[in-house]
């Protein structure tokens, strides 16, 4: 009777285990699903990898040869997989679902190596990698998928090591060697030293086997050694990058030290721990007992620590996002699909321009016709260049090219394509590009190699084989609206010199095709950005055959300068006539500056907020800069 009361005992006891067990992994489960999830909104909602794939996507192309051209160094392979990976970025969603993943299975890899090393399950604390994941992801320079690709192959690989039984110190770290050498040749460095750090504190450290834990330290003491040599500065790939170089170090350097710095306090903490209850030690290492218990996740005090923790790195997630680096992501984005009134409000939110989105917002206002009506909205410094070409930066010229094609400068936008292909790679709509260039030229076979390029290229091949069936059919592409516009545009006369400013290049597509009201519109922007008001008046004999039924806001300002400056001509504004409303806001413009309003650092903003948009406050503050100007006094 005794044996059977013990064993039912037991086998209650046993089943209330279980039971707990089954509970604390519904809990783990349900809390990591639930922080995944609000991972992935936030990627998919603030971050965008849509954004992230229009500024820093690789070039990938599913052929032979492109996949060998990564076999013949170091980290080449994971650089692939990345590149792979990074075309699912243009599907907003995807790309979310793919950087939530990637992030959640180094944090499962992590935990599944805690539990193999025998420090049991890591909890809160694998927050805090998550978290910087997350901060290097909120940069738009680079995707970073080779980052959270290495981490999670890494930590498995370990992982795999700790649970592999041999006990053999020579056979473990023969496989050590192998495994060694092998995630060298497919991840590079870094990954290789995080590797050799966690074995080594899993062998040494925590598993006392001194000698072999140095031994895993030293493939990658070896590496770093060679590293140092001449000429393989690439191999560090994960630290070769453009953007904030100093936060992203101390990013990439704290997912590097992280894991084994906390594996190694956790084993640190384990030994401090009393093995006898009510010993002496036992008060004194108690707060010790009570961070080990903390990054093992087991009670309601460490679930509110990991709730602070999932707060506090959600604020710094928030802050640490480049929001100026995505607004430009946007105005690239926006314009690149003809969104024009989205580009512009973008922009409107940016604190300052770059050359490239200039470009963009210009374009998106000729695209809403806007550029006579609101250019001095955007910031404008004498002599500013609207398609100033390679002066602009490389950066610059996919966009560039692209105006200058719509416009019809077929030439000189294959010129500048030409450059961002060599300096972004074969992105798609380069040569997309490249193909419309080459077709509209009368160049069937040339487009044909671009067009199968692209095809290449994942989720572009059904869009680019039907090109290329068009252009079996039809080697001019007749029926093509953009194609046929681009070619009754294109001019049949040439420039002399490199440098022909973009004045010239107007009135060349001016004569090319008076129709041409894209020409026009960049003309009257260039015209009013270079004070070239006498030319500007003789302009405006254009605006009855281009259909402007009224004359655009900043030529009603410039016309008003240039009226009411002595010893000027009068100007022929045909059937059309300076509002009163424009008249009235001028004169009130005049009085701020006889008032001496820009005198003070107060009257300069309010002038500012009043003025700033019109051509006037561009003019007046050109004069006082000293900037250039046609008259020496085009101000009453």
């Amino acid at each position: 009777m005794m044996a059977a009361g013990a064993a039912e005992e037991m086998a209650r006891k046993a089943q209330e285990t279980e039971e707990k067990a089954a509970r604390l992994r519904v809990r783990f489960w349900g809390s990591a699903a639930f922080c995944f999830l609000l991972y992935f909104l936030y990627i998919g909602l603030r971050v965008e990898p849509v954004l992230q794939y229009h500024q820093a996507a690789p070039e990938f192309f599913l052929e032979t040869a492109f996949f060998r051209s990564f076999l013949d160094r170091p980290g080449g392979i994971l650089e692939y997989a990345a590149a792979f990976l990074a075309q699912c970025y243009q599907f907003n969603w995807l790309g979310a679902a793919i950087a939530t993943g990637i992030t959640g299975s180094m944090v499962l890899a992590a935990r599944a190596l805690s539990i193999q090393a025998g420090q049991g399950a890591i909890g809160a604390a694998c927050i805090v990698p998550a978290i910087l994941m997350l901060m290097l992801q909120s940069d738009y320079s680079s995707m970073n998928l080779d980052v959270g690709l290495g981490m999670s192959l890494v930590l498995g690989l370990a992982a795999g090591f700790a649970a592999w039984r041999a006990q053999s110190a020579g056979i473990r770290w023969a496989f050590f060697g192998i495994a060694a050498a092998g995630l060298f040749y497919a991840g590079g460095m870094a990954p290789l030293l995080l590797l050799s750090a966690l074995c080594g504190v899993v062998e040494g450290a925590i598993r006392r086997r001194w000698w072999l834990g140095i031994g895993c330290l030293l493939p990658g003491l070896a590496a770093l050694f060679w590293q140092a040599g001449p000429d393989r500065s690439g191999m560090a790939a994960w630290f070769d990058r453009p953007g904030e170089a100093a936060r992203r170090w101390w990013i990439l350097a704290a997912l590097l030290a992280y894991f084994p710095l906390v594996m190694l306090a956790r084993n640190w903490l384990d030994r401090r721990m009393p093995r006898a209850k009510g010993s002496t030690s036992a008060q004194r290492i108690d707060p010790c007992k009570r961070i080990c218990s903390t990054l093992g996740w087991p009670g309601p005090v460490q679930a509110v620590s990991a709730a602070v923790l999932i707060l506090a790195g959600a604020a710094l997630a928030w802050v640490s996002l480049d929001q100026q680096g995505k607004t430009l992501a946007q105005v690239e984005f926006y314009a690149d699909r003809n969104l024009w009134e989205q580009c512009l409000a973008a922009g409107k939110r940016l604190k300052a321009l770059d050359r490239t989105s200039h470009t963009c917002l210009v374009l998106a206002m000729h695209g809403s016709g806007q550029i006579a009506q609101d250019l001095f909205s955007l910031p404008a410094r004498p002599g500013m260049d609207l398609l100033p070409r390679l002066k602009g930066g490389l950066h610059s010229c996919r966009v560039q090219g692209r105006v200058l094609f719509e416009l019809g400068h077929v030439n000189l936008a294959e010129h500048l394509i030409h450059e961002a292909l060599e300096n972004e790679g074969g992105r798609p709509k380069i040569l997309e590009l490249l193909g419309g260039i080459h077709t509209a030229k009368g160049r069937p076979e040339a487009a044909r190699v671009f067009l199968n390029r692209l095809a290449m290229v994942p989720f572009h091949r059904r869009g680019a084989h039907a090109l290329l069936l068009q252009l079996e059919a039809d080697p001019a592409l007749s029926s093509d609206e953009r194609i046929a516009q681009v070619r009754s545009r294109m001019v049949a006369t040439d420039q002399a010199g490199n440098a022909v400013p973009t004045e010239n290049l107007m009135v060349q597509l001016l004569e090319a095709n008076r129709q041409n009201r894209m020409a026009f519109d960049y003309l009257v922007g260039q015209l009013l950005l270079n004070h070239h008001l006498d030319r500007l008046a003789f302009e405006l004999k254009r605006l009855d055959e281009l259909g402007y039924d009224s004359l655009p806001r900043h030529v009603e300002e410039a016309m008003l300068v240039y009226q009411r400056t002595p010893g000027t001509p009068a100007v022929d504004l045909g059937r059309r006539s300076i509002r009163p409303e424009t008249a009235r806001r001028f004169d009130a413009f005049i009085a701020s500056v006889k008032g001496g309003m820009d005198r003070t650092a107060e009257g300069r903003q309010a002038m500012a907020r009043q003025f700033g948009d019109t051509y006037w406050y561009y003019h007046y503050q050109c004069l006082q800069a000293g900037g250039p100007a046609t008259r020496a006094s085009t101000m009453p």
